[in-house]
């Protein structure tokens, strides 16, 4: 079987990643390691990031969040995810754009990707807001 072939068979699966809370967000990496490996999805890259959604700093006006980063907690998503998964690459991004772009950049290598836009609803509106004024 060929290289390309074997992409189409086997997506590259990314994880786009981001918690700020009082709650054990590397507890729920674990949970989400587990659930992935229970059904045999290897993932090969976590990108984590934060809350910050677009690279100029523009914010929308329903995005009223105090707690939007911490290189901390990134830092330590990041321990625990190399301790999970040792295989997979781990990204920063310092926005949810920048995410965004990591994953089409890593997609577009590989030429098929699923990817996990998971860890707050927080990530997931903003990523949403940014996927639909692109267009995608």
């Amino acid at each position: 079987m060929s290289k390309s072939q074997s992409h189409n068979i086997y997506p590259l699966r990314i994880i786009i990643f981001s918690h700020f809370s009082d709650r054990d967000g590397v507890e729920l990496l674990r949970v989400i390691k587990e659930s992935l490996d229970r059904e045999g999805l290897e993932i090969k890259h976590l990108i984590l990031t934060t809350y910050n959604e677009r690279q100029e700093r523009q914010t929308r006006i329903d995005r009223n969040l105090k707690a939007r980063s911490s290189v901390e907690k990134l830092q330590v998503y990041a321990h625990a995810w190399r301790a999970y998964k040792s295989r997979s690459t781990v990204h920063c991004e310092g926005t949810i754009e920048g995410a965004l772009e990591r994953a089409r950049i890593l997609g577009g290598i590989s030429q098929l990707a699923h990817v996990l836009i998971t860890g707050s609803l927080h990530l997931v509106s903003g990523a949403l807001g940014i996927l639909e004024t692109q267009g995608n």
